[in-house]
């Protein structure tokens, strides 16, 4: 029996995360930092740089109602905005990472609330890894890093998104916005 190939134009799956997504401004500089590198790697479009803090579940279907269920739940959530300071590049087994090297309690406890609320919503959370909070700057990194930042890259998170990402064809669609208060 032939394999099916799947069309190129058709996504390999639907993904649907809550991040935080630093100011143009922010993002400028980020993408100036990566471009910095001379890597050889995928780099992360300026306009896709963010934090992940919840996804759901990978969908080969998108199920019906799935993003309006996230969307209500979402628009629930209430809190105060907090600081974002990112110090360190480091590699991971395929990218590269900026990341904090001080704990983030403003953004941990955001991201309870929010999880809380979602689960509340009835909606299933990919919950099975600690949550290392990071900015993804290129992916297919052959050389490693573990460097401290001079210059450390920050900003007032005072908001949260979600995407719906088509994976396969590096597309993000912003399904919402939400401001962080207080």
């Amino acid at each position: 029996m032939a394999t099916q190939l799947r069309p190129v134009s058709e996504p390999i799956c639907h993904r649907f995360f809550l991040g935080l997504m630093p100011p143009p401004e922010v993002a400028a500089r980020i993408g100036a930092l990566r471009d910095s590198l001379s890597e050889p790697g995928s780099s992360v479009a300026d306009d896709r740089l963010h934090i992940t803090l919840l996804s759901l579940p990978d969908f080969t279907e998108l199920p019906e109602g799935l993003a309006e269920t996230i969307v209500e739940a979402a628009a629930e959530v209430e809190a105060p905005g907090f600081p974002i300071v990112l110090d360190r590049l480091i590699s991971g087994p395929h990218s590269v990472l900026l990341c904090p090297s001080e704990s983030l309690d403003g953004l941990r406890m955001f991201r309870e609330r929010l999880g809380f609320t979602l689960m509340r919503a009835g909606l299933g959370l990919r919950l099975g890894r600690r949550f290392n909070p990071h900015v993804t700057l290129l992916y297919n990194s052959w050389r490693t890093y573990d460097d401290q930042l001079d210059d450390p890259i920050h900003w007032r998170a005072e908001d949260f998104v979600l995407i719906h990402s088509l994976v396969g064809l590096t597309e993000h669609r912003e399904l919402g916005r939400w401001p962080l208060k207080g």
